[in-house]
């Protein structure tokens, strides 16, 4: 992940002499690529280096699906990323109005939409 950072801050020096612009870097990636994208969005590393993520087929969630608290906990970090959530405002204790925010923000991780599914079920 290490090395990612660096090419992120590598090209947040120099995207604009290449007709780029900071604030629209997109962070994007595919199986593993998506799981390192989606680890990305939620360290206090990478704040600030890219403003959006696409995930395909990876997730960092996926392992410890079953795990509600693991989860929980990875969602509500990407909701605050998100500015959908803070630590008054949660996931678990308003998850009708983290949802509606989310909905109007960039992909999410799956691990959000499945929780408040099974809570729903439930």
């Amino acid at each position: 992940l290490y090395d990612i950072l660096e090419g992120l801050k590598w090209v947040n020096k120099y995207i604009e002499a290449f007709g780029g612009d900071t604030s629209r870097i997109t962070l994007a990636g595919q199986g593993a690529g998506s799981t390192a994208a989606g680890l990305l969005s939620t360290s206090p590393l990478a704040k600030g280096l890219f403003r959006r993520v696409i995930m395909e087929s990876g997730s960092p969630g996926y392992p410890d699906r079953d795990s509600i608290k693991l989860n929980m906990d990875i969602s509500q970090k990407v909701a605050e990323r998100l500015y959908c959530a803070n630590k008054t405002h949660t996931i678990q204790n308003t998850p009708t109005e983290v949802l509606k925010c989310l909905r109007s923000r960039w992909l999410i991780f799956p691990v959000v939409l499945l929780y408040l599914m099974k809570m729903k079920a439930t």
